[in-house]
């Protein structure tokens, strides 16, 4: 199992263009290509794999990219503004403006989307008849949590699936004191639990029940059955704290 990787919020690993401008692969491409063993290529790599438990030895990671400040303007412009969002959120929160890492999933002209022009109603609207969904909105995971991205993922044609580390500010928030958890972040942290074979038919169950061949109701029933009652209340308990 790989240990657990953190991405702190430093101004080096966001501002710095370690990396090659060659193999475009979004269109009007304003991203990187990461070079393999730099530090921002493989602390985002050992992160990812990390939070895919189990299942990081299963994993390939094609490639690592970023966006570049210095490609588009607009891309300039952003960062600016984000900035200043920041800098705004610090003074308003007593000097902590909360800013976290989350991965989000999406097909390939999705993603290219989002890096050209930001995210947008579509996003936003993107799980609204979703079953799966707690919500209306754009869904980051944690970046502790990379599984969780990976499963709701879709692949290419070659298999590929595409996810975006994004940078978020959060600010204050309330804590939620409901013992409920995201069946996708359940099924990262049972990860780290389950066997396989165990672990596999819960990947197989949750994947009936987004393409809507089971109920929800029939989905608890059986994570209930494979995982048993006590475990998942110990993680509604832990996630409570």
């Amino acid at each position: 199992m790989a240990a657990q990787v953190e991405i702190e919020d430093q101004e080096s690993v966001t501002t710095l263009d370690n990396g090659e401008i060659i193999n475009p692969v979004f269109s009007g491409d304003t991203t990187i290509l990461l070079r393999e063993s730099t530090f921002e290529h493989d602390l985002i790599k050992n992160c990812f794999l990390s939070g895919m438990e189990s299942f990081a030895n299963e994993t390939t990671i094609v490639t690592v990219r970023k966006n570049s400040t210095e490609r588009r303007i607009t891309t300039k412009a952003k960062f600016a503004v984000f900035k200043i969002f920041t800098e705004a959120m610090t003074r308003k929160n007593n000097g902590d403006a909360n800013v976290k890492y989350g991965w989000y999933s999406g097909s390939k002209e999705e993603i290219d989307r989002v890096i050209t022009y930001g995210f947008s109603n579509r996003e936003i609207k993107k799980f609204e008849n979703d079953v799966g969904s707690h919500g209306v909105g754009i869904h980051l995971v944690h970046h502790r949590y990379s599984l969780a991205a990976a499963l709701v993922g879709e692949g290419d044609e070659e298999g590929i699936k595409n996810i975006l580390l994004c940078r978020v500010i959060l600010g204050l928030i309330g804590r939620a004191r409901s013992p409920c958890v995201s069946f996708s972040v359940l099924m990262s942290i049972l990860s780290k639990s389950l066997d396989v074979t165990r672990m596999n038919l819960i990947l197989t169950t949750y994947d009936d029940f987004r393409k809507r061949k089971l109920r929800r109701e029939q989905l608890v029933r059986k994570i209930r059955e494979v995982v048993g009652d006590h475990l998942l209340f110990k993680i509604l308990k832990n996630q409570r704290r």
